[in-house]
């Protein structure tokens, strides 16, 4: 009876009201919102070395200045500016950032394999591809 009281005082001090903390933002969300970000390489890493080179670079001279918007809120402006691919003009898209590794953009989830002030370096999550695919941005 003894060890059944002191189990139920345990449990019940143990049953504090929790309190609701702020979200806080680690240092890879600051980075990610702190500007735009402008599309600079697209392309397999066929060497393995984690850059899209030269070589390796698909990118298209109308995509060259496209920049993309993270808000802190979550969501994201595309912006296809003055080298305009198709049809010009802005479009939004959904966010979010899972630790300093994950991004997922509009449902598709990115690795995050490099971010610093200038640069980061995004790889789709897609499995069926045998050699990574990279997005690269820069400010």
């Amino acid at each position: 009876m003894r060890l059944l009281f002191m189990i139920l005082v345990i449990v019940a001090a143990s049953c504090k009201k929790q309190t609701a903390k702020p979200v806080e933002e680690n240092n890879s969300f600051k980075l990610l919102t702190k500007k735009a970000w402008i599309l600079n390489a697209v392309g397999f890493d066929d060497n393995t070395n984690g850059i899209v080179e030269a070589g390796e670079n698909q990118i298209k001279d109308c995509e060259s200045d496209n920049s993309y918007l993270f808000h802190p809120s979550g969501n994201g402006t595309f912006s296809d500016n003055a080298k305009a691919c198709d049809i010009p003009g802005d479009s939004n898209f959904s966010w979010s950032l899972s630790g300093d590794s994950v991004l997922t953009i509009s449902h598709q989830k990115m690795f995050v394999l490099k971010l610093n002030e200038t640069e980061m370096i995004l790889q789709p999550d897609l499995p069926w591809l045998t050699s990574k695919f990279l997005l690269t941005y820069r400010r």
